[in-house]
């Protein structure tokens, strides 16, 4: 986990409203990791979990974070819509271009992403994300490449939720 980014974050970030929010847009050269599942160890009857610190993540995670927090002026308030491109080496140069419907998943290479945007302080929590857009595919180079852009539905006299009683009109 890049903590110490986090608590620098806090410090140093005010928050950002709706109206003065620009798309924010980066991206991270390398090959996109995705999140493990965590390991278990127990020492006096106690388990702890954990990822080894030899794991290529947390090196993944401090570049997403690094970049991010270099590209934010100030913490998102606000739902907001994050749209992520997976790039991996292509093993052959007929492949560049395909989507990559193998392994990592692609469930798992957002959750390091979301985590590690967390860390740098771009918004206060990742359940402040309410819609996601990714794809995995080949290129020359492995990269990932994000945009986070505001949410801003009026669903009020658009969309009805529940059910609407008939009523009648006694006269």
């Amino acid at each position: 986990m890049t903590a110490p980014i986090a608590a620098h974050t806090c410090a140093s970030h005010n928050v950002r409203t709706l109206n003065d929010f620009e798309p924010i847009s980066f991206r991270v050269e390398g090959v996109p990791v995705a999140q493990p599942r965590h390991r278990a160890s127990f020492r006096g009857g106690f388990a702890k979990m954990y990822i080894p610190k030899s794991h290529a993540i947390h090196a993944w995670k401090n570049a997403i974070s690094r970049i991010a927090f270099e590209s934010i002026e100030n913490q998102l308030e606000h739902a907001v819509k994050v749209d992520v491109l997976f790039v991996f080496k292509a093993p052959r140069k007929t492949e560049v271009g395909n989507f990559k419907a193998s392994k990592p998943d692609i469930d798992n290479l957002l959750k390091a992403v979301l985590d590690a945007l967390t860390d740098a302080g771009m918004w206060n929590d990742d359940s402040q994300v309410v819609q996601i857009s990714s794809a995995k595919m080949y290129g020359l180079v492995p990269f990932m490449e994000i945009q986070i852009t505001p949410v801003n539905f009026n669903i009020e006299g658009n969309i009805k939720i529940g059910k609407e009683k008939a009523t009648k009109n006694k006269s």
